[in-house]
């Protein structure tokens, strides 16, 4: 879970009086909760970054979640609410039994286990709003949620526990207000992350028909007025099946209402496609494989009313994988752009640019990112540019002074700062980094004795290469890439023929409160895995909120940061997806570009003659092996359009006033990825 003190403190207004009145050092506490963060990137910061939104919207709002290990309950932050406890069942059997009602199924589970929910209270800025995220612990022993990785029947358990015990809180929320559950859908929407979280729309269903008594009509026009879904890892949801087999066993009533959800609604399909045998297969609920499974994302389609994706190339690759939906009129998908938080990542990250941008155009800014189109005409104001350009040196000074307390080493201020902060694993590609950093290094080396690089002046523009992750993967190839940097760093800090034209700045896990300091010091960000990865990440937008440029591959979330802020500040380089796609079809061969580069062949040379190893050859010829027999990364394909890019950023770097004036009008375009507007564009479509 994100760091909750200091926003939380600024929102209430009370910083000052909280360190005022009980004599604290607010600055260490701040500094040892970011310290404690281990993941920054994915789905719990959205949405912690969006219920704060909805909060300083007065918007009421629960966020719903469950606690694993890795998110253990530990401080005094998270409530108990054992009155709100729930049990969530397993396995079992269905019995058909009579009553005044007629005759009713009836779900007898095996196994019922109890859930206890977890608050943590996140207030508006400024306002009296208030959200809640909720946690639901389970008094079992439960891995963390690895939907393609683990086990399938304990993963199924992990996303049911979530999806029962949320749907039946909604319930007993909506009862205790005296409500009859038919107006269910008046007081209550359920939007969805991804469609692992489908079978809360069944488990819906269930408790509607079964422990209500609704009638089949009723409930199923509750259930689509109520259910919404965004779909943030599109090969994640387009690939998410559960096995009928451990359905039936884990989950018998809910695989019945599957089966007459899917035989109702390929009725209706069969009505308007006549003898369409084909288009049937395609669109019903159950793959028919020799594993029977669950299409998880055609339910989501049958039983929501609206799915949002990220991004408009995402979105037409959606519409194209999910064509017969649309066709049949039953589903609508939109384009929901991701936002961040501005008060977090920019008045609470960044609080020098803050100050400077409230001077220039008013507090209006910090609840109405619209108001930073204000900072569009200023980017032609050259005292305003002169003073954003001091706020960035400033900014730089202070954390050039935390790293040399700690280390002794300094930093170039005069040297662009290039960032990749992202966990240090193949997908991510810090190797491309890398060998880019190699390059450069060897350039120097050769020009060592001149002030300029021939050929190239703008080569002699300073780096300062910064990484900011930890390895996340026990992989043997993450831990070489996670050594590699570690080396290089070492020897181009230590060699005095580059000193201050390159430097390469690891922060370690003891530095993670430096972390938001990156945002305020980037001049480049670092956007660059495989235009065909999955990459859900929020980074690149915080680097750009605060004003970085961003290097970047064709992913939809990168293409998604040019539409809106422009390709001024937006460099793109590398394969398309489908180029990559298909040069990883043809068996493509590393060892063509490492012969056809004179540089690429050059960098890969001094890593596998033990340069950086301390001339032991053996130290990274695992990782050398891997780049050249496999590279399943395309690092090798991509590494000469790299170069190119980044030739083209130190270009435009020399020219301190346009790339300033870049800035400046990165920012500016930002407010479509704030998580205001965000919200704003959700209740809109959401709510109406």
């Amino acid at each position: 879970m994100p760091p909750l003190l200091e926003i939380s403190l600024m929102n209430l207004d009370v910083l000052d009086r909280t360190s005022h009145e009980l004599g604290l050092d607010l600055e260490a506490l701040f500094r040892r909760e970011e310290s404690q963060i281990q993941d920054e990137t994915g789905l719990s910061s959205l949405i912690t970054d969006y219920l704060e939104a909805l909060a300083a919207s007065e918007v009421p709002a629960i966020g719903y979640g469950i606690c694993t290990p890795s998110s253990e309950i530990s401080d005094a932050w998270q409530i108990e609410h054992s009155e709100a406890i729930v049990k969530v069942g397993f396995g079992g059997n269905t019995q058909l039994r009579g009553g005044e009602q007629g005759y009713r199924t009836r779900w007898l589970p095996s196994e019922q286990i109890e859930v206890v929910p977890y608050d943590v209270f996140i207030p508006g800025y400024r306002s009296n709003g208030i959200s809640i995220l909720r946690q639901w612990k389970v008094n079992l022993p439960v891995e963390r949620v690895k939907t393609l990785e683990s086990n399938e029947e304990n993963s199924l358990k992990q996303h049911f526990i979530l999806a029962s015990s949320s749907v039946q809180d909604i319930i007993r929320l909506h009862l205790a207000f005296g409500a009859a559950i038919e107006t269910l859908h008046e007081r209550f929407i359920l939007h969805l992350n991804d469609a692992t979280s489908a079978l809360a729309i069944v488990e819906l269903m269930r408790l509607l028909l079964d422990e209500y008594a609704l009638e089949w009509q009723q409930a199923w026009r509750t259930t689509q007025t109520i259910f919404s879904c965004t779909v943030h890892h599109l090969e994640l949801t387009l690939n998410n099946h559960w096995s009928i087999a451990t359905l039936g066993r884990l989950l018998p009533r809910h695989l019945e209402l599957i089966y007459e959800i899917n035989r109702r609604f390929l009725a209706e399909v069969e009505a308007k496609h006549q003898n369409d045998i084909d288009r049937i297969r395609r669109m019903s609920l159950i793959s028919e494989t020799e594993a029977r499974s669950l299409r998880t994302a055609h339910l989501i389609c049958v039983s929501s009313h609206t799915v949002n994706s990220i991004s408009t190339v995402q979105t037409r690759l959606l519409q194209h994988a999910l064509v017969d939906f649309e066709q049949h009129d039953c589903i609508k998908f939109k384009t929901a752009v991701n936002g961040i938080s501005s008060r977090r990542y920019l008045l609470r990250s960044n609080t020098r640019l803050a100050n400077l941008l409230t001077q220039r155009i008013g507090e209006t800014w910090i609840t109405s990112p619209q108001a930073f189109d204000r900072l569009e005409a200023l980017s032609s104001d050259n005292q305003f540019c002169s003073n954003w350009w001091q706020v960035k040196r400033d900014n730089k000074q202070a954390f050039a002074s935390e790293i040399y307390q700690q280390t002794g080493f300094v930093i170039n201020l005069n040297s662009l700062f290039d960032v990749q902060a992202a966990p240090i694993h193949e997908n991510q590609r810090q190797l491309l980094n890398l060998l880019h950093i190699i390059t450069l290094y060897a350039r120097l080396k050769i020009n060592s004795n001149t002030d300029t690089i021939q050929r190239f002046t703008h080569r002699s523009v300073p780096r300062t290469c910064i990484f900011s992750e930890q390895v996340v993967s026990d992989r043997p190839i993450a831990q070489f890439i996670n050594r590699l940097i570690q080396s290089i760093a070492t020897i181009i800090n230590d060699d005095a023929d580059v000193q201050g034209r390159l430097q390469v700045i690891v922060l370690n896990e003891k530095q993670n409160y430096l972390r938001p300091l990156l945002y305020a010091v980037a001049d480049l960000s670092e956007q660059i895995p495989l235009a065909t990865q999955a990459d859900f990440s929020l980074n690149a937008l915080r680097f750009s909120l605060n004003g970085a440029s961003t290097i970047a591959t064709q992913t939809p979330n990168n293409l998604q940061l040019q539409q809106t802020i422009g390709a001024k500040s937006v460099f793109l380089f590398g394969l398309t997806a489908s180029d990559a796609e298909q040069l990883s079809l043809k068996s493509h061969d590393p060892r063509h570009y490492y012969s056809s580069d004179p540089e690429l062949r050059q960098a890969i040379d001094l890593i596998a003659s033990g340069y950086f190893s301390y001339k032991d050859s053996s130290v990274f010829s695992s990782l050398i092996d891997w780049l050249l027999s496999d590279d399943p990364n395309l690092i090798l394909a991509d590494y000469r359009s790299y170069i190119d890019c980044q030739e083209r950023v130190s270009k435009l770097y020399q020219d301190q006033k346009t790339w300033t004036r870049n800035a400046i009008s990165t920012t500016a375009h930002m407010h479509p990825l704030c998580a205001d507007r965000a919200i704003s564009k959700y209740q809109d479509s959401l709510l109406t």
